[in-house]
């Protein structure tokens, strides 16, 4: 069982490593045609993506962090799509949705894979629950 939530966070891990690789190279590639405001609010998204990752890395040993990592994932909805819009070439924007398409199912089927083992991880518990 904590074999298999170790599997779990590895492949996550892996993919949030996608996500901000190519987020990164995405990135790098377009920043020459941002404004200020745009260049400052992607570079901010891609932080968060960035600690997203880092957070999973060291959840591998410690799964609790895992949920940390989620609350920093969740501004790669916003990243990406915004990412993959201000890509000029048609045939490169497809083959980036098809890329993060392949990874959100990817990291969806992990989770339903995986889901049963993660029963015994630990709910939250409020300072005044104590």
């Amino acid at each position: 069982k904590n074999e298999d939530i170790k599997i779990a966070s590895i492949f996550k891990t892996i993919i949030a490593g996608f996500y901000i690789l190519f987020g990164t190279i995405i990135w790098f590639k377009i920043k020459i045609f941002l404004n200020k405001k745009s260049y400052m609010q992607i570079k901010l998204l891609l932080w968060f993506s960035f600690f997203s990752f880092l957070i999973q890395f060291i959840s591998i040993n410690a799964t609790q962090l895992s949920r940390i990592a989620l609350y920093f994932s969740y501004f790669n909805i916003i990243l990406y799509p915004n990412l993959i819009a201000l890509v000029k070439d048609k045939n490169t924007k497809i083959l980036l949705i098809g890329l993060f398409v392949f990874f959100v199912i990817l990291y969806t089927s992990v989770i339903l894979w995986y889901r049963n083992a993660w029963v015994g991880c630990l709910p939250y518990t409020f300072f005044c629950e104590i």
